[in-house]
């Protein structure tokens, strides 16, 4: 995936496929105040899952043998209920502020600029970072009968791969027709929901026949938890919600209640 990131974003032009369109100038929009405070909610919670996925699933460098405590079906119940929120969130912003720096630079200069900002951490993450944090995991646990052996990953970092795919993909469709939709009725939400959750369950089920761990380029396709289409869909309705001018007012408040009920049930339910 990343060669497919590297081939278009430099030859993309000589092949064609990526068009070069006129940029405009920058609007100079001020940062968005609730975006960011969004941003620093959620991270808190990626932070929480993974420590405590090491006490109950089993996390990437360590995993400590779960207890039989209350812990555990707490931890489950945070899983199947934030991880197909909390990571594809971050996609969604991401989708939402695509549309405004390709039309600002262009294509080949927006997928430039990705590849220079998020191509070095993602390498010095595979190759250093991650086997380092790995190589930490073992020398804290010593774990009986086994060895460290250095293995590039990128378990922690494997969003980056996964934008710059989401972002060539967007610039390669920059010359289709802009495709805009009014704010979807909450029904609709529900039955897109279902639809993703029923493509994301059989790719769960594929990969646990197959033997994978990791899913597709390190992403998390398999459960429980998976939540690659769930990525997917959310970077799509990022670029969709900021064409379409969802969150310049206030979003219609049937939605926003039906939406906070729908959170509930599904709560309880999980």
């Amino acid at each position: 995936s990343m060669v497919f990131v590297i081939f278009v974003t430099f030859a993309g032009g000589r092949c064609r496929c990526l068009p070069e369109a006129s940029a405009s100038p920058s609007s100079g929009a001020p940062r968005v105040a609730w975006i960011d405070n969004a941003k620093v909610a959620m991270i808190t919670l990626v932070a929480v899952g993974h420590t405590g996925m090491a006490f109950s699933f089993g996390g990437p460098m360590i995993s400590l043998s779960p207890a039989t405590t209350w812990f555990s079906p707490a931890a489950v119940l945070g899983l199947l209920l934030l991880k197909p929120l909390v990571v594809p969130m971050f996609f969604f912003i991401s989708g939402y502020f695509a549309p405004p720096a390709l039309d600002r630079k262009g294509p080949r200069q927006f997928m430039r600029a990705n590849l220079l900002r998020l191509a070095p951490a993602y390498f010095v993450w595979w190759l250093a970072v991650n086997p380092l944090t790995e190589y930490m995991g073992y020398v804290l646990t010593r774990p009986a009968g086994d060895s460290y052996r250095y293995l590039p990953n990128s378990f922690h970092t494997w969003f980056l791969n996964w934008l710059l795919v989401f972002q060539c993909c967007y610039a390669l469709s920059a010359a289709l027709p802009t495709v805009r939709r009014p704010v979807p009725k909450f029904a609709a939400l529900v039955g897109l929901s279902l639809a993703v959750s029923l493509m994301q369950l059989v790719a769960s089920v594929a990969l646990g026949v197959a033997g994978s761990t990791l899913g597709i380029a390190a992403g998390p396709m398999n459960g429980p938890g998976g939540d690659g289409f769930f990525c997917a869909c959310s970077f799509g309705g990022g670029l969709l919600a900021r064409r379409s001018g969802w969150l310049t007012k206030p979003l219609p408040p049937r939605l926003v209640h039906r939406s906070r009920v729908g959170v509930l049930c599904r709560a309880v339910l999980s």
